[in-house]
């Protein structure tokens, strides 16, 4: 038999949705997943998720296809442990760039995610930013410049214009890049200094790419017993793409984020 079809059965959950921006004029595709049995009487957190530069510009759904950073918090698993909406913008652009050039729909991003919490029942306290890549960068300048709308943040394969990541030194993180990825290694060495340098308690740990589950539990659970509120996995081997094809898998630094 061959295989002539197939499907991402979590990708099914989200609804593809627009959003009109009255403020910037952009219009900004988005993904959305509500959780099961959604109830109003209750506050729920969510996850903002964020695509990579290679996502501009393609289908409405294609941030939940192209790897698991968005579904993952709607799985089965993640939702019997935290119930909580999972929002994946779908950027028409490059957003934010290594040149730390921006577009208008960083800003969209912001009033996007403030129409949905006025939309839905959302804890505004437990919101929650992650992204890969351009996805990384823009959760750094959103952090920075909204550090009110953030809770924590698990910032994959990406860095930061340090003159302006100053506020982030007082909000959990978790970084995570590859040794073969030298702009992510080297923006996650500078940050870590400077927000030390600002009081956050930090620390980094090396682990390799690819290892067993109970391995990399017993690695997660390491960095977490530390007393510090910034965290850094720097992962031995692959590069820049490898990063987000193992980070989302980390099942304790997702359970993290909730913390």
């Amino acid at each position: 038999m061959t295989s002539s079809k197939s499907r991402v059965l979590i990708a099914e959950d989200f609804k593809q949705l627009t959003f009109k921006d009255e403020k910037t004029g952009v219009t900004l595709r988005y993904n959305l997943f509500v959780p099961k049995d959604y109830d109003a009487s209750k506050r729920y957190p969510l996850v903002l998720f964020m695509h990579d530069a290679s996502g501009a510009n393609q289908v409405d759904n294609y941030t939940l296809l192209q790897g698991n950073g968005a579904t993952v918090w709607a799985s089965p698993r993640d939702q019997a442990k935290h119930p909580c909406f999972v929002l994946a913008p779908q950027f028409d652009e490059i957003v934010v760039d290594d040149s730390f050039r921006v577009s208008a729909s960083a800003e969209t991003t912001i009033d996007l995610l403030d129409a949905i919490k006025s939309q839905y029942s959302i804890d505004a306290d437990r919101v929650y930013t992650t992204g890969q890549s351009m996805g990384c960068m823009l959760s750094y300048l959103l952090m920075s410049t909204h550090p009110d709308e953030f809770a924590a943040g698990m910032l994959v394969a990406g860095q930061w214009d340090p003159k302006v990541i100053a506020p982030m030194a007082k909000k959990p993180l978790w970084l995570v890049s590859c040794t073969g990825d030298a702009k992510s290694s080297t923006g996650a060495a500078t940050a870590q200094k400077l927000w030390s340098s600002l009081g956050a308690k930090t620390n980094s740990a090396s682990w390799p790419l690819d290892t067993t589950e109970v391995a990399r539990a017993q690695e997660i659970e390491a960095l977490r017993r530390q007393p510090v509120t910034i965290r850094y996995s720097h992962l031995r081997g692959g590069w820049h793409f490898d990063t987000w094809r193992v980070a989302y898998s980390f099942r304790a630094v997702r359970d993290w984020l909730f913390c």
